[in-house]
């Protein structure tokens, strides 16, 4: 004859806390629903198949795994409370002792790091900088690439202390973009997301020869930078989240296609800030007089770039090429002579030399 136990309702509550954060299935193990706990298990192992396919490559599967785990979690969290809380009790079977439980949590964690090395593959950006694609505070999937050369490598996971093991497969190809660590001379290290030029082995412009296991990125301020692989975070797939809801999913692209004037890179510059350096020169070339100009762009059109000056209504215009158009450091830019006395993480810079009637 089989016991019938009632559970307490602290204990409940508490495997239903660990049900959804730590170890889902222990509270399904404890209310004598065998079945129920393995569930999860399985859950784990689609999940891991799913990202070995490379389906969070895509935003369609990113969400679908993500929505899976978060729902999943939730019902083992509210089932475990409600099936240890049952006012009849429950029936203890064999497997209703310390061993089987202890056994249970191993197997678990042990799928559970098998599943983290595989999606450990992918991970999530938030942007600190703009683009003429990105904002500040976009969130950006990518591919991530670990060690220099391909094979297994031991790396310490985002979301727990442990460490897992990944597989890693280095390519990059031109017109990829990348997130790499570059040292500052003030010895803080920073990321970034960059465009390939070139990749190892070839020539840019007849004068920058790539070494081995290394790429050239444009740096957006007409400079160059060689990244070693080892320095390389990942590879940028798509816009996982966004302020502005249309460019979620969208991947990240060749910032010189959106430079074209189309409708989604219009939206995108309406509204940001700009700082316009001119110099005028005259016709032996000797500089006249330079001026600073800071406001917000507020129309875009085949003909002109509009930009309302800062604390007036007067409109400055500017050529309509807005792949002139450089990202901006973050900091207070102070202007000699301009139209404001300064001006705070600008989102954009450029700079224009008038030569007479003629912009260079």
């Amino acid at each position: 004859m089989q016991q019938i136990k009632h559970r307490n309702k602290i204990t409940a509550v508490i495997l239903s806390l660990l049900s959804f954060t730590l170890i889902p299935g222990i509270g399904q193990l404890y209310g004598g629903r065998l079945a129920k706990s393995f569930l999860f298990l399985s859950i784990l192992f689609i999940t891991a198949l799913s990202g070995a396919l490379g389906i969070m490559s895509q935003l369609l599967g990113a969400i679908l795994i993500y929505a899976i785990i978060f729902l999943t979690l939730l019902y083992f969290a509210y089932d475990t409370y409600k099936i240890n809380t049952q006012k009849d009790g429950m029936k203890l079977h064999w497997y209703n002792r310390w061993y089987f439980y202890t056994t249970f949590i191993v197997i678990f964690f042990t799928f559970n790091w098998i599943n983290n090395s595989i999606l450990a593959n992918y991970k999530h950006f938030r942007m600190a900088a703009t683009s003429p694609t990105l904002q500040i505070g976009d969130i950006v999937m990518a591919k991530m690439n670990y060690g220099r050369n391909p094979g297994f490598h031991l790396i310490s996971n985002e979301f727990f202390d442990f460490p897992v093991i990944v597989f890693s497969s280095p390519k990059y190809e031109k017109g990829s973009f990348v997130f790499f660590n570059q040292k500052k001379e003030n010895g803080e290290t920073k990321t970034f997301i960059r465009k390939i030029i070139a990749t190892e082995g070839e020539t840019f412009k007849n004068s920058i020869k790539v070494p081995k296991n290394s790429v050239l990125v444009d740096m957006h301020d007409g400079t160059q930078t060689i990244v070693p692989y080892q320095n390389i975070e990942g590879k940028a797939l798509y816009i996982l989240w966004s302020r502005d809801f249309s460019k979620i999913g969208s991947s990240v692209r060749d910032t010189s296609n959106l430079a074209r004037g189309n409708t989604m890179s219009k939206n995108f510059y309406i509204g940001k800030t700009v700082l316009v350096g001119i110099s005028y020169y005259d016709n032996k070339e000797k500089l006249k007089s330079n001026k600073q100009i800071a406001g917000k762009i507020i129309e875009i059109s085949k003909n002109k770039i509009a930009v309302q000056l800062l604390n007036s209504v007067d409109i400055f215009n500017l050529p309509p090429d807005v792949s002139a158009l450089q990202p901006a450091q973050p900091g207070i830019l102070n202007l000699k002579n301009g139209n404001v006395k300064s001006i705070e993480d600008p989102d954009f810079t450029v700079v224009y030399n008038v030569y007479e009637n003629q912009v260079k």
